[in-house]
């Protein structure tokens, strides 16, 4: 093989490299490997905080901020997350007041008692969610 043949077929190689290289480079997010279990990088205080925004803007669609309450729940955490949960009640008797309400049943902090035994829901979903919240928290209160 003469060195222009040898050229040309090494250029060849090269060439498919690099369109190898570029498919993949594609086919990541900006060229950057993801990483496993990526939205696991989001610290939990970040991610608390991120979620409480979310609840707290009314302007978002009240599915998304239901999603995110359910999501404050799941999470247990109490202190700032039960007080400024507590703030949006007693709300506009709706699916996020609902969640509210759940969300602070599932954290179970006593410290929820004096506003939750205030709230003067008379019947519905948002009633019998406030009576067993009311019950976790003294549950938690007696432990």
């Amino acid at each position: 093989m003469d060195a222009t043949k040898r050229t040309q077929v090494v250029l060849r190689i090269l060439l498919l490299a690099c369109l190898i290289l570029a498919a993949y480079l594609a086919s990541t997010r900006r060229g950057r490997v993801p990483r496993e279990n990526e939205e696991k990088m989001e610290s939990k205080s970040e991610k608390v905080e991120r979620l409480l925004r979310t609840v707290e803007n009314k302007k978002l669609e009240l599915g998304e901020r239901a999603d995110a309450v359910r999501e404050l729940g799941k999470l247990g955490e109490n202190g700032k997350v039960v007080d400024r949960l507590l703030a949006l009640l007693p709300g506009e008797e709706n699916i996020v007041t609902l969640h509210v309400i759940d969300a602070l049943a599932q954290i179970g902090d006593p410290k929820a008692l004096p506003v939750l035994e205030t709230l003067g829901y008379e019947s519905g979903k948002i009633h019998a969610a406030l009576e067993y919240a009311i019950e976790q928290c003294k549950k938690s209160r007696n432990e």
